[in-house]
């Protein structure tokens, strides 16, 4: 089932870091996001469809489509995190495992978290920590920072 008031909080939130769009871009990049996650569209389909609504450059001078592919993973990944918190706190889950897949360029902090075990409370210890890439906010659903492959795995 799907969440609206929390898929939108996500989206909200992801859209918040681009500042200079405009509203209608915003709304045209939301509509896309949440018919993609209704419809259970691929990643490379979201991507596809965000490059074709930003237009322009951002202020390092790059193109705006460049950032589609971050926008799509951490929109997703940010929205599925919540959703797992969700159903863990409903079922009384309190411990997780960092797992995923190492990358080059993955994050040290990636690095030296996956698939270790931890509590939510420990968790959240993280959230006032510095690391490259790191996002404010809570690490439950940030996880590593931009553009992670990672989750944090209930344990049961």
């Amino acid at each position: 089932m799907i969440e609206q008031k929390l898929l939108q909080e996500v989206i909200d939130n992801q859209l918040a870091i681009y500042g200079s769009l405009s509203v209608s871009t915003k709304a045209l990049l939301g509509t896309a996001i949440v018919d993609s996650i209704i419809n259970g569209s691929s990643k490379n389909h979201l991507i596809n469809a965000i490059r074709n609504i930003l237009t322009g450059t951002d202020a390092g001078g790059r193109p705006m489509a460049a950032h589609a592919a971050t926008l799509s993973q951490d929109t997703l990944m940010e929205y599925y995190a919540n959703a797992n918190l969700l159903a863990s706190e409903e079922a009384g889950i309190d411990k997780f495992e960092y797992a995923g897949t190492l990358i080059k360029g993955s994050r040290d902090w990636c690095i030296s978290h996956q698939d270790k075990q931890y509590t939510k409370k420990e968790i959240e210890a993280f959230d006032s920590g510095s690391w490259a890439g790191k996002k404010s906010g809570s690490t439950m659903i940030h996880r590593g920072g931009y553009n992670c492959r990672h989750w944090w795995i209930p344990i049961i």
